[in-house]
């Protein structure tokens, strides 16, 4: 009976276990960055007589780590004057060169889709900075003309001849060391980096023998490499060069764009011919943007690693707007339509698990303050099936289709945020898919439980025959 006493005891904690294995780690909190609403610059005539502001919810997509909001802006606009007038107009957002999601999808007018052009600005590395936004700041953000672009240089190559090295080596320290520069350089392939207390400069990398490895390669603009010396070792702390094995350094003539697109090829493993469709001249002007404002210079000293700045370039927030132009006859009133995705700021209250996570989305009304007058904003939320809305400003007010709406006299005095609830958890989801597993082992353990009480009387009873 103890043993079976011992298992069932058990029970309860293997079913715990089973069910609390679900639950997942990860950060408690991840900021999104806010909607902007539409921009004209100051002094323009368009009125606007009403919005339609529509977070569409149900299609049940997912960002990087939010649901995502399909977002509709619809602006009913008139041309009061007696003239005939063209606008152009901006639906500034913020994004990244690497998000998946396009920003503003569409621009359409009276129904009809109508060209737009995304200007790139610089990286957001303050969102509280976008609370005050105006159309005159996201201008003077926006990137209209290419930055200052780094000299033609020459590109050093290392080549790596590891035929004489005995049989079984695994892999080689390569450093190239060179003599302190005026210049910035810019290397790619090697994996570590040091500067010396007289000032020489040090990169250095690990080469696995057999294998396909990185080209190991320094940009010089406007200069070259002095005295530099360039050695390989059994192991990253050994003094001691390697005699059978030659190293060379090769070079030649380069252009700063050419350089960074050998390097994306370098990353995407493409062929020379495809490099046209790597980098943009959006992609372009922001990463001589970030080269302009000194950071990496000021971050790394004069060897800048090429592959974080083009992953900051990549992956950093930065406000971008998409630029229309509407024309108007006088008097006449036109249809102005919008369409872009929003991903929201996770919070959940534990590390361990997301239940009772919340997804916030926040709306910025500031950009459309130059309007000449702003008439009435109709705001609806459609929630997916499984994540309530918990919690809004403005209130709104749920309808029989499950949607949730409000209609307000001008733009809301605060910014407009939505809040959903968690959607029905996969851990509950699999503690209920398992529940009818649970219920047939605790039937089966009150069975064996049963059978072998009912043993155990018995044998009790025929060792102690009644007198």
């Amino acid at each position: 009976m103890k043993k079976l006493i011992i298992c069932l005891l058990m029970l309860p904690v293997i079913l715990v276990s089973f069910i609390s294995a679900q639950a997942n780690s990860g950060p408690t909190y991840i900021e999104a960055n806010p909607g902007l609403e539409m921009a004209v610059d100051a002094g323009c005539p368009i009125a606007i007589l009403h919005e339609d502001l529509t977070f569409d919810f149900s299609g049940g997509d997912w960002g990087d780590w939010s649901p995502l909001a399909e977002v509709t802006a619809s602006y009913t606009m008139t041309n009061p004057t007696n003239e005939d007038v063209s606008v152009t107009m901006s639906f500034p957002f913020v994004t990244r060169f690497s998000a998946l999601a396009p920003g503003v999808s569409l621009v359409g007018v009276d129904g009809t889709a109508a060209a737009f052009d995304v200007y790139y600005g610089k990286e957001i590395r303050d969102v509280t900075d976008l609370s005050n936004l105006n159309l005159s700041d996201v201008l003077s953000n926006v990137l209209l003309k290419a930055p200052k672009e780094p000299e033609d240089g020459l590109l050093y190559t290392v080549t790596v001849d590891t035929s004489a090295l005995p049989a079984g080596t695994e892999r080689i320290y390569v450093r190239l060391r060179f003599e302190p520069q005026d210049d910035v350089f810019y290397v790619d392939g090697f994996n570590g980096m040091s500067r010396y207390d007289d000032g020489t400069n040090e990169v250095s990398a690990w080469i696995y023998i057999g294998r396909d490895y990185r080209p190991l390669t320094i940009f010089a603009p406007g200069g070259d490499l002095k005295d530099y010396s360039l050695n390989a070792y059994a192991s990253h702390d050994s003094d001691t060069p390697l005699q059978n094995i030659r190293l060379n350094l090769t070079q030649k003539s380069i252009g700063f764009r050419a350089y960074i697109e050998h390097c994306l090829l370098s990353d995407s493993g493409s062929e020379a011919d495809d490099q046209a469709s790597l980098m943009d001249e959006s992609f372009y002007w922001a990463l001589l943007q970030e080269l302009d404002s000194n950071t990496y210079a000021d971050m790394y000293g004069s060897t800048i690693p090429s592959a974080d700045l083009l992953s900051s370039v990549s992956y950093s927030d930065r406000l971008a707007m998409a630029v229309y132009t509407v024309d108007f006859l006088k008097g006449e009133t036109k249809n102005v339509t919008v369409q872009c995705t929003l991903e929201g700021t996770m919070r959940r209250p534990s590390g361990y698990s997301m239940e009772k996570a919340t997804y916030t989305y926040t709306y910025l009304s500031n950009p459309a303050k130059e309007w000449a007058s702003f008439g009435t904003l109709s705001l609806t939320v459609i929630p997916s099936e499984n994540m309530p809305l918990s919690s809004s400003v403005p209130m709104l007010t749920p309808d029989d289709s499950g949607s949730h709406t409000v209609k307000l006299e001008g733009l809301p005095e605060s910014n407009i945020t939505l809040t959903l609830g968690t959607p029905a958890s996969e851990t509950n989801a699999k503690a209920n898919s398992a529940l009818p597993l649970i219920i047939i082992v605790i039937i089966i353990a009150a069975a064996i439980t049963i059978v072998l009480l009912v043993r155990h009387t018995r044998r009790r009873k025929t060792q102690n025959p009644p007198l």
